[in-house]
């Protein structure tokens, strides 16, 4: 079923996982309406000077609370036990509810503005006999509904990852050589919004200070964020130009900060208005810096095929939050039959299986192969479990190597004991025609099928209807917009199939293989017995750690460290945000983090120290069975102590961001918290730089444990960045 979505004043807050949030909302006095109260879109139950609900939102709403003062009266307090708003949050829903207009009837306003004609001394009102007045009929009404205004849009805050490195091209005479004089620079940036993304035109000017005065130019527009929700951006809320200007006197990348012009790094950045952080600039090279001409100019020309016969004097820009007005795209709350309680799982997969190999010798010699995978998700006959029939084929296309296999049955799920499955689906919601979408399906019983043809040595991702998912056009590790729209459009339940083919040796039996990851599951269940409870669907631990405030939505910037500093520090109490955290990181007089290249486990630990005593930096041991275990297990002590873990894992090359995490995956290393765990799903609870989601287990070991490239690992040494990092407070 298709239904538009009524955009509404709602508690904020998507169901990521099954918990069930107990609100109450207490007043100054006895509450002015009992029973039943309907406040926006929910119905509280009042009585005394309290209102109670339950519902899947983590995270308390003021529209919410300001519809509900309107109608009960002055508000103490809102939220529930893991999350309530403050006091000045509690204040400025007053204020909202208290300006919220009295609403008077037509029928009254037209009797308060009727003129009144004054009759002379004595005189008595007539009445006119040929017109007949029915008596009117009065009705009491003992509730007045106040429908707030529909929220259509709202301010987020985004942080665009660092532009490429942006070459000049020879502008006007000269030999192409600064030799030492200068250049002079001049540099400015301008945002601009276009549809759903947000552009910037970078120019800069580079000018030798004396004769022969060699000059060159970047003028460049790039694309720098998109609204992942697809609406359109209304305007920028923030400025959105930057001018610096210098005069270079080294061969060195320059930080040059608009208004304070060129900094040292090693005292940190400067806060600064406007959408520019800093400009990173190469000017004079003296010779060879970039490329391996070394005719010892610094820019050039362009040749007859368009491309730079020089690539040196340049500039990178650095970007600061850009806050943007866009189309607001409502939570969903699903519902299910009266009685049943409705959960969404997410991060379910199956095993990773290897075909069997079936004909020919083992190895398909770079020829294809062709595959074929498929899926089929049912409910066991009791009604506990999720099961998942899996089955692939490969064949080679110019040989007799085949490899083949099925596995029918393997369990994706399992319902607690006293509970029962009562239906599971999917729901996909986008932008159309201005309005926020919203379809769901069943899950069950219908079959996913994908095929390909491989042609390289790498594991692939396939989409329903799309095939091998194309990478965005940046290289990114997300994928292209048509694959996801193909997997909208086919409503499937599988969010990609990896598959693993040719491998460059003897593959068929050994290493050719499939695994399915499955969209989040919509699940409906059922208590089948008197001891049930709704607690029974909550994990074995969960805290707390703030969500939301996504000031790096789509993009790294290599600021996850901060993300999940300040999340944890606010988890403890300490009154910090994301941009003010990353301020304080990127000031550190470390070289990686003030030049935003990552956040060292050290670095993140003594920044965090500084706000908050007794953070610790520990290297768990990995790299067999037994020592990952021991890690694992370690974590989840922490958690039942009431500590979240601030881990460091890797996505590597391999990992497909939008299957494992549909949030601000970095390329190669990323922090995030483990607030929480689920041994009967075998899920941990992860927030991701504001998002929660849910990893496996096995999933988490295998980016905790992040595989043996030893130049990878060489590199991340050279910055004190080990394997097996974690960062928890005692």
């Amino acid at each position: 079923m298709r239904t538009p979505i009524v955009l509404a004043a709602i508690l904020i807050g998507t169901p990521a996982f099954a918990q069930t949030f107990n609100y109450t909302a207490r007043t100054t006095h006895t509450v002015l309406q009992s029973g039943d109260v309907r406040a926006g879109a929910l119905t509280w139950n009042c009585a005394g000077n309290a209102c109670r609900i339950s519902g899947p939102w983590p995270q308390p709403g003021q529209g919410a609370c300001a519809q509900l003062a309107a109608i009960v009266g002055e508000i103490t307090e809102y939220g529930h036990p893991g999350a309530r708003l403050s006091a000045s949050q509690l204040a400025q829903c007053n204020r909202s509810a208290a300006a919220q207009p009295v609403m008077v009837s037509p029928l009254i306003q037209q009797t308060i503005q009727r003129p009144v004609t004054q009759l002379p001394q004595g005189q008595q009102p007539q009445l006119n006999p040929d017109v007949v007045r029915p008596r009117p009929t009065v009705t009491a009404v003992d509730t007045m509904r106040y429908e707030a205004p529909r929220i259509t849009r709202q301010t987020v805050s985004v942080e665009p990852r660092p532009s490429g490195r942006l070459y000049a091209i020879r502008d006007g005479g000269g030999d192409g050589d600064f030799g030492g004089n200068g250049p002079r620079v001049d540099l400015s940036a301008e945002i601009s919004a276009q549809d759903h993304c947000l552009y910037a035109d970078i120019e800069m000017i580079a000018e030798e200070t004396r004769s022969d005065w060699t000059r060159g130019r970047v003028a460049e527009r790039i694309r720098i964020w998109c609204n992942p929700e697809g609406g359109a951006i209304e305007r920028i809320v923030t400025p959105s130009r930057a001018t610096a200007s210098y005069t270079d006197t080294d061969w060195e990348i320059d930080t040059i900060v608009p208004g304070r012009g060129e900094m040292d790094v090693r005292r940190g950045v400067p806060a600064t208005d406007g959408p520019v952080r800093a400009f990173m600039v190469m000017g004079d090279t003296n010779g060879d810096v970039f490329s391996n001409d070394n005719d010892g100019r610094d820019v050039g020309d362009l040749d007859a095929d368009g491309n730079r016969t020089v690539s040196r004097t340049s500039v990178q820009v650095q970007w600061n939050p850009i806050e943007v007005i866009v189309p607001y795209a409502p939570p969903v709350t699903p519902s299910g039959p009266a009685g049943s309680e409705i959960i969404t799982l997410n991060g379910q997969h199956s095993d990773f299986h290897i075909l069997d190999h079936t004909g020919g010798d083992r190895e398909f010699y770079g020829n294809g192969p062709r595959m074929t995978v498929t899926s089929r998700l049912t409910l066991s006959g009791d009604g506990r479990r999720i099961l998942a029939d899996i089955t692939g084929e490969a064949e080679e296309t110019g040989g007799d190597t085949r490899a083949a296999g099925r596995w029918p049955g393997e369990i994706i799920w399992q319902a607690p004991p006293g509970w029962r499955i009562d239906a599971v689906e999917v729901a996909y919601e986008w932008w159309e025609d201005d309005v926020w979408q919203r379809e769901t399906r069943s899950a069950l019983d219908r079959n996913t099928r994908v095929s390909f043809t491989d042609t390289d040595h790498e594991q692939d991702f396939l989409v329903e209807r799309a095939g091998e998912a194309r990478r965005n056009g940046d290289n990114s590790i997300y994928f292209h917009e048509a694959a996801l729209t193909a997997r909208r459009e086919a409503m499937s339940p599988v969010a990609a199939f990896r598959v693993v083919g040719d491998t460059n040796g003897q593959e068929a039996g050994t290493r050719t293989g499939v695994q399915v990851f499955y969209q989040p599951l919509i699940v409906a269940l059922s208590p089948t017995s008197p001891s049930a409870n709704a607690s029974d669907l909550e994990p074995d631990v969960f805290l707390n750690v703030p969500t939301g405030d996504f000031a790096n939505r789509l993009s790294g910037g290599n600021s996850c460290g901060p993300q999940a500093g300040s999340r944890v520090l606010r988890f403890y109490g300490v009154p910090t945000t994301y941009e003010q955290f990353k301020r304080r990181v990127q000031s550190s007089g470390n070289f990686v983090s003030d030049q935003s290249l990552g956040t060292p486990p050290g670095t993140l630990r003594d920044r965090m120290n500084d706000l908050a005593p007794g953070f610790v930096h520990d290297v768990l041991p990995l790299g067999n069975e037994s020592n990952n275990a021991r890690a694992l297990d370690t974590i989840r002590r922490h958690l039942d102590q009431g500590r979240p873990v601030i881990t460091l894992i890797s996505w590597g090359s391999q990992f497909a961001s939008d299957i494992f995490s549909p949030h601000d995956a970095a390329a190669m290393s990323h922090w995030v918290v483990v607030n929480g765990y689920d041994d009967r799903s075998q899920t941990f609870h992860i927030v991701d730089n504001g998002h929660a989601v849910e990893w496996s287990y096995t999933l988490f070991e295998s980016l905790f444990d992040y595989g043996q490239d030893l130049q990878y690992e060489a590199v991340l040494a050279a910055m004190n960045v080990e394997k097996g990092s974690i960062i928890y407070r005692r």
